[in-house]
């Protein structure tokens, strides 16, 4: 009588290829899942500090009207914003909002909690603007280094 089961090297060698084949997804996953995960991330952190920047814009905006020039330091804005009730109103009301604004984390970046690189810029005649740049993605910025008025409030990301 003839045995039809599979004999044991049989078993073995299905056994092997088919841990070979989990591995196999194990790795595809890996090769195409995680990748894709790091890169939401890093767009997750782009757009928060794209919008903290813009934070900082409409805050500059406010301070300006008030006092009629830019404040020196971002320390000065962040004062000025604790004790401002435009800015807070203003920025809520912004339509899509990833995290609520806060004046006390105007000054710093979301991506890597450095404070952002500003700079106010004037030229001969007294014109004023400034610049905001995010110090991990320089790339990132609001104004100019240039006292030009067509530059004035320009995010490099619109």
């Amino acid at each position: 009588m003839a045995s039809t089961g599979a004999s044991g090297s049989e078993i073995g060698i299905r056994a092997v290829l088919a841990l070979i084949i989990l591995g196999l997804v194990v790795l595809l996953f890996y090769v195409t899942v995680v990748p894709a995960r790091r890169a939401e991330a890093a767009q997750r952190q782009t757009d928060l500090t794209r919008e903290r920047m813009s934070d900082v814009r409409t805050a500059l905006i406010s301070y300006r009207d008030s006092m009629g020039v830019y404040p020196s330091t971002l320390d000065s804005l962040v004062m000025y914003t604790r004790n401002d009730p435009r800015f807070a109103s203003e920025a809520a009301g912004e339509e899509g909002r990833l995290a609520p604004p806060s004046a006390e984390s105007l000054a710093s970046s979301p991506r890597d909690g450095q404070p952002f690189r500003y700079q106010v810029v004037r030229d001969t005649s007294g014109f004023q603007i400034y610049w905001l740049a995010d110090p991990a993605m320089e790339a990132d910025s609001i104004g100019s280094r240039v006292p030009n008025p067509a530059l004035r409030n320009a995010a490099s990301w619109e």
